[in-house]
């Protein structure tokens, strides 16, 4: 009976499990290096989203990023997406441990805030504006 609920769900979305790491309305790079160094240019935060392919929380958190009001933000910030196992010199320097999601805020100072785990659009819009003033 479950084997035939969860193929019924595969097929209901076929998509279900391919999110692609960008959101359409968000310009996101898997390259750190040029991250940086367009963050310096530019003076911006620099926001690291550490994911894995399999954590479902994950995914979930890319649909986040669709959210009206997350609209601007590859305006107002340098924005990247390293898959964490591919990328643990990255999360060392910003001692992130091994959960995930999390995010990594870097500002044009240095200054680093770390969130861990899924959040709604609203929550993840109130760290952002906390952790700019």
């Amino acid at each position: 009976m479950w084997c035939l609920i969860l193929a019924m769900t595969f097929a209901a979305r076929p998509d279900f499990g391919m999110i692609q790491p960008s959101a359409p309305r968000t310009a996101w790079t898997t390259d750190y290096a040029a991250a940086c160094t367009r963050a310096d240019r530019e003076e911006k935060p620099l926001l690291i989203f550490f994911s894995e392919e399999w954590c479902y929380p994950c995914k979930m958190m890319k649909l986040v990023f669709k959210h009206e009001s997350l609209e601007g933000l590859a305006r107002s910030h340098v924005l990247c997406y390293l898959t964490m196992s591919r990328n643990l010199t990255v999360v060392r320097k910003y001692n992130m441990g091994r959960a995930t999601p999390a995010f990594a805020l870097v500002g044009p100072d240095g200054e680093v805030r770390r969130l861990v785990g899924y959040v709604n659009a609203a929550v993840f819009k109130r760290w952002l504006d906390k952790t700019e003033r």
